[in-house]
């Protein structure tokens, strides 16, 4: 189907009955061209001709941007064109804009729960396994473990993490897809760090972690209880905390992009003794990729914590 460009009402008659004429003459010759062509060149000399008296998008007043076969202009220097974006005088990649607002249009169709996470949250567990750790003697604030729940809860993907979790319920583990790698539960904990875990022991052979102990008998279907997943949450915060203290790896598994760099931030805003720091070193540890944006998100969800249901408990 073809498209029709309007011509603004700030040209005047003359101007547009010119602009139309010369439009018209280059979609003949264009429709010529492509029925006996497909020579790149002889298109574009039919383009050139055809458009050679059009006005430049950004000296049309009120026309912020105009699409056309080649890209879209906004009249400030950037243009989207099939061989992508041009970059601003600042050089950076105006993309990235666009970007976030495909993120957001992502999130209001998969992430459903974004605006309404408490009603999934169940604080009392979350404030509870918070003191089933030894978190508290390094000074970390005690809504980390209902922060980092509700960003979780946020971002969660509906029907994507659904699926997943059926799978959990049906037989007990990941059958399709990566079973190590795949996140479950509210709290959005990866399945390998769950079995990790649960069984984890000391050199005695004694369990590390005995709050855990009602997973071990089936725990990924138990770790899809929010009861459950707060204090694998917990265990896995006091892992961390425990490595950052004898010098160890903070995050084993992460192999991401700059890994050196990032398990470095985590260790030294560890180093610092400051219990804010600290705080952001263990919510670090639980995305790592996302780095200062994870921590940002998290921190949002602790502030309205505290301003709310958290008076209730501490």
């Amino acid at each position: 189907m073809e498209e029709e460009t309007r011509i603004p009402d700030a040209l005047n008659d003359g101007e547009s009955l010119e602009i139309k004429h010369a439009q018209k003459d280059s979609i003949v010759i264009q429709e010529s061209t492509i029925a006996g062509s497909d020579n790149q060149q002889t298109w574009q000399q039919a383009f050139d001709q055809g458009h050679a008296n059009d006005p430049h998008p950004s000296e049309i007043k009120g026309l912020p941007a105009v699409q056309s076969s080649f890209g879209i202009d906004f009249g400030d220097g950037r243009i989207l064109t099939a061989k992508g974006p041009t970059q601003n005088k600042k050089g950076s990649n105006w993309l990235e804009e666009i970007g976030d607002a495909v993120k957001e249009g992502v999130k209001s169709v998969f992430c459903q729960d974004k605006g309404h996470e408490d009603n999934k949250m169940q604080y009392m567990h979350d404030f509870n396994s918070f003191y089933t750790t030894n978190l508290s003697k390094f000074g970390i604030d005690p809504f980390i473990i209902a922060g980092l729940t509700r960003n979780e809860i946020e971002h969660r993907k509906v029907g994507i993490d659904d699926e997943q979790e059926e799978q959990i319920r049906r037989f007990g583990k990941i059958v399709i897809g990566d079973p190590d790698w795949t996140s479950i539960g509210i709290q959005q904990m990866q399945v390998r760090n769950i079995l990790r875990l649960v069984n984890a022991k000391t050199p005695a052979g004694n369990y590390l972690y005995p709050q855990l102990e009602a997973l071990r008998s089936d725990p990924l279907r138990k770790a899809l209880d929010p009861k459950y997943g707060s204090l694998i949450l917990g265990a896995y915060l006091q892992d961390t905390a425990s490595r950052l203290e004898h010098g160890e790896d903070p995050t084993p598994g992460y192999t991401g992009a700059h890994k050196d760099e990032v398990k470095e931030t985590i260790r030294s805003l560890w180093r610092t003794g400051d219990p804010v720091k600290r705080t952001d070193a263990l919510i670090r540890s639980y995305n790592p990729g996302a780095g200062q944006i994870h921590v940002d998100n998290v921190r949002r969800h602790m502030k309205v914590i505290e301003e709310g249901v958290g008076k209730l408990f501490l």
